[in-house]
Parts: structure tokens; sequence; C-alpha cells
């Protein structure tokens, strides 16, 4: 069959032609090849005494019928009817196989609807089949039959695809691409398993499972969920390193932001589990809810090896939870907020305030201040007056306190000091437990392979050899687990390493360098310096606990003693208590 060709404006025809098949499959199995559609319709525009040219064909191959916008040639065949259009005395006609062909479309009423609007343009639709009758109240009746049909036929397909989804979902199978860390393992009877290439598709009679990917892209699962876990790295800095072409894991290309961090961080896969009709697959249900019940899901728990523990997905959870109440504007003009919590109830300060000061353009941040969540939100729970801070105050005097410990000499000793400790004892320790893991791994693996040949050679059955083989795998996958473990340690190395120098400038022009950013930026660049920061709103004063040596590649290193600020009436004066 000869390919369509684009129509020219000036072309002018008195049929055209429409063709389609969803996938390969389905047109051999419906027997609608587009040859045998092409066949029909030059069958009917020869009963009908009009000629279809090649020209004038259109053709969606590989379009599902479920709607119009989503088939190019079906909207550039309207598109030309529209702008051809043709006197009712001398219509133009739009040959199509039958019903299915033109489209199942979930309401049959919106295949009259468009053949309707074809007409009111001059153009017919006429079907190969089941379209015989001269009187046009029958084929009127006819077509709304095929079309109710077809729009069924869908619904069934639909149906018995969703059901086939939900049954192998429940027992642990992958019904789509693998994530970050993992490839699908196709397995069928009596064969061997087979890992799919990324974008490889698997047989009719195979079964998917997850299994561990690259050791590369499971250590990069391991530092994301690690490093966030800590409360020292936020998605903003992940989506920095990430973004940094000398970074270890620089090989993995993504679209590194924070939504894709945050896609990964709470994925639950990584600990095990598949989770199936969380989100709905029909454009017309998401339209209506963006994600199901929970008792509408399909949980099936332990499904594949995990790549993180259940305690480190929980604990991830809970810090994106809280970051998403305490950040409330990550690009607004609240450096602090999220970062001071309240001494009486332990809620977070955040920032708002009144309009810019208008009587006063060189004072804009006079009616902006932190609140105490806890108090405005239940009196109850933080007894007394509000507490308040007024942002053109505090801000100044956090980062002033930071600047003058951090800039000290000491600091950088201090910064130099920890981070070669915690290099040289990277360097020192695991390299015997890697030799030694290994070692192990390969001899299991030996192991097994005596076994299997021993099978092949009909030494052994397969039914005798199941259970070994069953207990090789399982050793053999905790040897490799805890090998990849002491790599992950290794690049952490390299993470570490690289952290050193740009520590050190930072340190020694903190209070410029802060000063200079966004307010979200300032957020990004005090938070790792900032253990703590406590406001006793009776004694009016805040604390600050702040860290000579910052957390580096997710582990804190070593922190300073307490640093307070007093706050009295007015500017808040600093002073210190060692």
């Amino acid at each position: 069959m000869k390919p369509a060709v684009t129509l020219a404006a000036s072309q002018a025809f008195g049929a055209i032609g429409y063709c389609r098949v969803s996938t390969e499959s389905q047109a051999r199995d419906d027997r609608t090849s587009l040859a045998d559609q092409r066949r029909a319709i030059d069958a009917l525009a020869a009963r009908l005494g009009v000629t279809l040219e090649d020209a004038a064909l259109f053709v969606d191959a590989g379009a599902s019928g479920a709607d119009a916008e989503g088939r190019p040639a079906f909207m550039r065949l309207v598109s030309y009817c529209e702008t051809h259009r043709r006197a009712m005395r001398a219509p133009g006609f739009v040959l199509v196989l039958n019903d299915s062909r033109f489209g199942r479309f979930r309401d049959p009423d919106e295949a009259a609807a468009w053949r309707y609007r074809l007409k009111q343009h001059g153009w017919i639709v006429r079907f190969a089949e089941s379209d015989d009758t001269a009187d046009p109240i029958g084929r009127s009746v006819l077509r709304a039959v095929g079309a109710a049909q077809a729009s069924e036929y869908r619904a069934n397909i639909s149906r018995n695809a969703k059901r086939g989804a939900r049954g192998a979902a429940q027992q642990g199978y992958w019904l789509n691409e693998a994530p970050l860390g993992y490839r699908r393992l196709a397995t069928r009877n009596g064969k061997d398993p087979v890992v799919l290439d990324p974008g490889q598709r698997k047989a009719d009679d195979q079964k998917v499972r997850l299994t561990p990917g690259p050791a590369i892209e499971q250590e990069l699962v391991r530092f994301l969920y690690t490093s966030y876990a800590s409360g020292e790295w936020t998605l903003g800095r992940l989506k920095r390193f990430m973004r940094d072409p000398s970074n270890p894991y620089a090989s993995i290309r993504r679209h590194w932001s924070n939504g894709t961090l945050r896609a990964i961080l709470v994925n639950r896969t990584y600990v095990g589990d598949v989770i199936w009709c969380r989100r709905p697959h029909d454009k017309i249900e998401r339209m209506e809810t963006r994600v199901r019940d929970r008792d509408q899901w399909v949980i099936a728990p332990d499904a594949h090896p995990p790549l993180i523990s259940r305690e480190l997905f929980n604990t991830v959870a809970r810090r994106l939870s809280a970051n998403a109440k305490q950040v409330r504007r990550p690009d607004g003009a609240y450096a602090l907020t999220g970062l001071l919590t309240c001494a009486q109830c332990g809620s977070p300060y955040v920032g708002g305030g009144g309009p810019k000061n208008k009587k006063d353009p060189t004072d804009p941040d006079r009616y902006r201040f932190y609140k105490d969540s806890g108090g405005m939100n239940d009196r109850s729970l933080c007894a007394g007056r509000l507490g308040t801070l007024q942002r053109r105050f505090i801000e100044p005097a956090v980062i002033d306190v930071i600047a003058q410990e951090v800039q000290k000499p000491a600091v950088a000793s201090a910064i130099a000091e920890e981070l070669d400790r915690a290099l040289e004892s990277m360097a020192d320790t695991k390299a015997s437990e890697r030799a030694r893991l290994a070692r192990e791994r390969d001899k299991l693996v030996a192991e097994r392979e005596a076994v299997v040949r021993a099978v092949a050679r009909g030494v052994l059955t397969d039914v005798e050899a199941r259970a070994t083989l069953t207990d090789l795998r399982a050793r053999i996958d905790a040897a490799s687990t805890a090998l990849e473990q002491t790599m992950f340690s290794q690049r952490a190395q390299t993470t570490l390493a690289s952290e050193r120098d740009r520590l050190l400038k930072v340190a020694q022009d903190f209070g410029a360098t802060v000063r200079a950013l966004s307010p979200a930026a300032q957020r990004e660049l005090i938070r790792p310096w900032l253990a703590n920061a406590v406001v006793d709103k009776e004694k009016r004063q805040v604390v600050l606990t702040i860290r000579r040596v910052p957390a580096v590649g997710g582990s804190l290193l070593l922190s300073s003693s307490p640093r307070p600020i007093g706050k009295k009436t007015g500017p808040p004066s600093t002073s210190r208590s060692r």
C-alpha cells in the first residue's frame, strides 16, 4: 500500500479515504490491515462512481480510535474538508471501511457528531461494510448501531486489559518500564529468566518482575535517600549536585529537577512493593480525580528485592511532609521560614505579612514578620501572646552571627581536619571487606554454574536442583548487595573530597555570599550550618546552635556550642554565652 501524501491547498478531490489500525497485532487479528481497508474503500468508490487517488488517502497507523484528537491523519482529514467545502447538490465522500475504523469512541454519539460536522461542509461519510442501504433513515440506524458496537467493543478491550493488569499486579508482577535502579526480569515456563533492556518489549508468554539494576544506579538511589533523610540535603541542593558534571553519578542522565527527585523519594517501589491502580489511566477519569481512593489500589508487598529499608523510606517521607508544611513559599521573601522553631510548642515560624510600606519605599519590609505557626493555628497549643519576629531585624542578625562563627580561621582548620579524618577513614576501611565479599560472590556463582551444568548433563533433575539454586541465588544477591554498599562508600569518599574546597570558600566569605542570594537560595546555604534555632517568646530570645563544620555527603561531622541572640524591644542585639 502506498503511503498517504499530504494534500496541498490547491488539490481538490471528489472523494477522500481514511484508514486506521491501532497496532500491528490488532490489524492481523481483525483482518483489517491497511491494504485490506484500501481495497474495500476502492471498491466502494467504484460503486459510487468516484475515483480515490493515492494523494487523497489519510492514514493513521498505530493510533487508537478512542478519540479524534489523538489521530493526526483524522484531524488533517477534518481540516481538509473544512477548507474544501462542497455544495450539497454535489457532495464529496469520505470513504471508510466501517464504524470501527472511523473511531471506537467512548461515547457512540461522538461518531455521529463528527459525521455531522463533515456533512455541514458538504462531505458525506460512507462505509464499505454495513452501509449498503439507499434509505438515509435506515443508514442512520445502521450507523448508530455500528457506532454503539464499536464503542462497546473498545470498552470490553479496556475492561479485559484492566482486569488482567490488576491480577498481574496482585501477584507482584511489574507492568511498566523499570524505575531508576531496577531492570525488568522476564520469565516464562521452562526457560531461564532474561533481563530486558530499557524499552525492550517482553514476549506475550513472559511475565515480568523487577530485579536490581546496574550498581551505580542502586548507589545513586541509596545516596539520594540517605542524604535527604540526614536533614542536611534539601531537594534544591541535591538538584544542583546532580546537575554538576563532576559528580560521581554524572553518567546517569535525567532531567534533574525538584520534581524528579521527589518522585524518586516517594516511590514505594524501592522498598520492594508493587502498587497498581493508584492513578487513573483513563483520560476521562483523570479529569475527575488525580489519585484514586486507597481502598482501590492494588498493593503487593515484598514483590521484588528492595534497594532501601522501610525505616529509611519512612524517615524520608516524614521529612518531605514536614518540609511541605514548613516551607510554604520556597521562592518568597523569607529565608528563615521553617528554620526557626517555638520553644513553647515546637512549631516552626513561617514568613508572612501585609503589603509593602507605600509611605516609605526605602523600607519595604516594615510589615513583614515571622510568626509562630502553632500559635496561629491553635492558641491552646501555644498559650500567651503570638510569637512574632520582624523580618528586617531577625534575618541580618542570624546571618551575622553565623558569619562571625564560620569565618574564624579555626573553623577552616576544623573543616580541613574533619574532612581529612573522614577521607582517611573511608580509604582505610572496607578494602579487605570488599576483597572478601568479591571472593565469596565469585565462589557462589561458580557453585551455581556447577549445579546448572549438572542439570544439563542429567545428573540432577530440575526438581532436585530447584531448592539448591534458590538458596544460591539468595546468597549471591546478599553478597552482591553487601559489595555494592562498600562501593557506595567509595563514591561517598569522592563526593566528600569534592566538597572540601567549596566549603572552605563558603566559610571564608559567608556573610557576603549569603547576602548576594535570593531568599530561597539563602535558606539552602544557611540550613547546613544552622543546627537549631529556638525562639523563646517569653524571654524574647533566639538561641542558635551553629555547626562549625556542616553536614557533607549526608553525614554530620561536628557541631558547635549554642550561640544565643537576645531579642529586646526594637532591633535585637547579639550577645554570646559559652
